[in-house]
């Protein structure tokens, strides 16, 4: 058995969202598979070319959105984790 020692409850999902490195960059697909108050797992092709750093858009209209940083990266998917807002 795995232990699971994240500071947060996992929810599955399957979310169609977008992700931007820069403000007014283009946006690439991806979808969330689980998410948390924390962190997410992302579904991206190709995952190398997923930046260090972006904003994850959940919204058509940009709206709502999350600051992210991968923290780990495997197959198609990566680990995201929420950064704090001021």
């Amino acid at each position: 058995m795995v232990s699971d020692n994240r500071r947060h409850q996992r929810r599955t999902v399957n979310i169609a969202a977008k992700l931007a490195a820069t403000p007014n960059g283009p946006l690439r697909d991806c979808v969330v598979i689980d998410i948390s108050e924390g962190g997410a797992r992302l579904e991206i092709d190709p995952v190398e070319d997923a930046p260090q750093e972006f904003t994850i858009v959940f919204g058509p209209n940009g709206h709502p959105c999350r600051q992210c940083r991968v923290v780990w990266r495997a197959n198609k998917q990566v680990g995201v984790a929420f950064c704090k807002t001021a």
